[in-house]
């Protein structure tokens, strides 16, 4: 592994724990998870093994960045925001709307960090080499 890139995942996962502690500030009591020192350092971590395990597959997309985001904003998505509001929904029936709440912010801290996953991490020529010889459309 990269030295580059594991400091580049680190800097996703610092970005994850801050976006995950405002949300979990701005949801009060609706948030399962306190924004204190020991989840921080759980998100930073959580946030950089992510990336780390997604950056395969950013750094040797084919790709533009824009569908590179997309699609990894599909797989965090729909892997961990949405899954973890069905899992609220089903475990704590009573607070399903806090499980709703809690996957919508969860869907754009995913928007978050696979942006700046794909920001860092997909080499920057690739985008301007795939359309010099590229015509074709994306349905193409």
């Amino acid at each position: 592994m990269n030295l580059q890139v594991f400091i580049r995942c680190f800097l996703v996962g610092l970005a994850y724990a801050v976006a995950s502690a405002l949300v979990a500030a701005l949801l009060g009591s609706m948030s399962r998870l306190a924004p204190s020192l020991e989840n921080f350092v759980v998100w930073v971590i959580t946030g950089t093994l992510v990336c780390l395990a997604l950056s395969p597959f950013i750094r040797n997309s084919t790709r533009s960045r824009q569908h590179t985001i997309v699609a990894t904003w599909v797989v965090l998505g729909l892997v961990r925001s949405v899954g973890l509001g069905i899992e609220g929904a089903l475990f704590k029936p009573t607070a399903t709307i806090d499980a709703v709440v809690g996957a919508l912010f969860g869907v754009l801290v995913s928007l978050l960090v696979a942006w700046l996953s794909v920001s860092l991490l997909m080499p920057v020529n690739r985008d301007a080499q795939k359309h010099a010889g590229n015509t074709k459309s994306w349905w193409g």
